[in-house]
């Protein structure tokens, strides 16, 4: 009795597994946004993380700012830095596809917001057209 009991516990546990591996990915672009400037998204993060990761955490937002630098990560994707009045931190764009702004330029990003890790995180971001 008891192997089967284990048995069956081991067939929904790797169903669970097969089925959280083979999830569809999401779609940035089909998610309703939440518009923000970089820096008040930076300074949500900073005043009062807790309460800014109940608005933003896992959602999708379109992201507003001025670039301070174009980097590529070890990945090989494009990691666009915005702006946030501080010095030393901002939000850092890890773009799902190709595309190179200028230092300086004024944008707006769609992505994921996945936290603060002194720099606010966006990962799977799309360059908005204007």
């Amino acid at each position: 009795m008891k192997k089967l009991i284990l048995a069956a516990i081991a067939i929904v546990a790797a169903i669970g597994v097969y089925l959280y591996i083979n999830k569809p990915h999401r779609s940035v672009q089909d998610e309703e946004a939440l518009r923000i400037s970089a820096d008040s998204l930076f300074q949500a993060f900073a005043s009062n993380e807790a309460d800014a990761n109940a608005k933003y955490l896992n959602k999708v937002v379109l992201v507003s700012g001025k670039v301070t630098s174009v980097e590529t990560n070890t990945d090989g994707n494009t990691v666009i830095v915005l702006e946030t009045g501080d010095l030393m931190f901002g939000v850092n764009c890890t773009l799902a596809e190709p595309a190179n702004p200028a230092v300086g330029q004024e944008i707006v990003l769609r992505g994921i917001c996945t936290g603060y890790l002194a720099d606010v995180i966006i990962t799977q971001a799309i360059l908005e057209t204007p």
